[in-house]
């Protein structure tokens, strides 16, 4: 399933994100060799319809030599078919950022080839670059929150969210052996610059710096739960819409990174028969403690801090609405 090379194929740079199938045959990873052995790893695509990431290293290697790099690279090129039909994954697949703690599938196996390869490879640091599907602010995510993780995160952005769920995904995996992170930046074809100057500021320093959060000016979140809806059921973001069983507030996806007091509206429930669902970390279902249904209006109980709330309507059915955090304070 893993294609591996030590070269760039031929008219790569010169394609868009959907028709990289023409060189690729599926998920690739590409070592290429530097001056420096301990390779950055910089992973893009992991969800096809994602392609900023693609857009910002197409940018690195006009600018740097495949052949004459300062520091060699390995780079990993995910879903190559669900890019060829523009879409985060295809119906048969499973999230391949969700397939990095182990596993026996074939997703799950290629995953582990890849974490297995570069563990080998003494890897420097790890950059995951994804979009939203929902209007969220560019932010950097870590999985643990020594100083070496802050410190890279900050490279990319002043807002820093680290969480442990889903455990599955990559950062996660890579965080156990080297500095990690997934930067977020906007929707799909956004923040391509801001990608191509972090990656490079990674890309020539010598050593992560060890420095404390309050030395960089960071405000950091922590996801506490994950927010998801029952397949079966149907959503509008029009909370006057009488024939869905979730209709959310129009301006649903403004709530991202924003405060919301107790009482705050979210939208409206039009059937009991079905209930939203947040996981905690630990995968309880916490949600009675954070959302009340008075009525037929859904409304908060706690101070809220969503991120990620998406409207995008196959996405809250694969994945999630969005998850909750709270702030703190290193």
């Amino acid at each position: 399933m893993l294609e591996v090379r030590t070269d760039l194929p031929k008219g790569l740079l010169d394609l868009e994100p959907n028709e990289l199938s023409k060189v690729l045959k599926g998920p690739t990873l590409i070592h290429l060799k530097g001056k420096i052995d301990e390779p950055l790893f910089l992973s893009t695509l992991l969800h096809g319809n994602e392609t900023s990431g693609f857009y910002a290293l197409k940018k690195l290697f006009k600018k740097y030599d495949p052949n004459n790099l300062p520091r060699s690279i390995s780079l990993f090129l995910g879903n190559i078919p669900a890019a060829s039909e523009g879409l985060r994954k295809l119906e048969d697949q499973e999230d391949y950022n969700r397939i990095w703690a182990g596993g026996d599938s074939k997703a799950e196996k290629m995953a582990t080839s890849v974490v297995d390869q570069m563990k080998a490879k003494k890897t420097y640091a790890s950059i995951d670059i994804h979009n939203n599907t929902g209007k969220n602010p560019f932010y950097a995510c870590v999985n643990r929150l020594l100083p070496e993780f802050v410190t890279l995160g900050s490279y990319f952005s002043k807002t820093l969210v680290y969480f442990i769920e889903p455990h599955e995904a990559l950062s996660m995996a890579f965080s156990k052996f080297c500095p990690s992170t997934t930067v977020e930046c906007g929707k799909p074809g956004e923040g391509i610059e801001e990608v191509f100057d972090f990656i490079e500021k990674v890309y020539l320093s010598t050593e992560i710096p060890r420095k404390k959060a309050s030395e960089l000016d960071m405000k950091i979140y922590h996801t506490l739960a994950r927010v998801m809806i029952p397949v079966e059921a149907t959503v509008s973001f029009d909370q006057d819409d009488k024939d869905c069983d979730f209709c959310f507030i129009k301006d649903f996806e403004e709530l991202n990174f924003e405060e919301l007091s107790i009482g705050t509206l979210l939208g409206k429930r039009n059937s009991k028969k079905y209930e939203i669902i947040i996981l905690d970390e630990t995968g309880v279902d916490i949600s009675d403690h954070l959302i009340s249904y008075e009525g037929d209006k859904i409304v908060s109980m706690q101070p809220l801090i969503p991120s990620m709330f998406t409207k995008d309507l196959k996405v809250i059915k694969q994945d999630c609405l969005g998850y909750l955090m709270e702030k703190i304070e290193l």
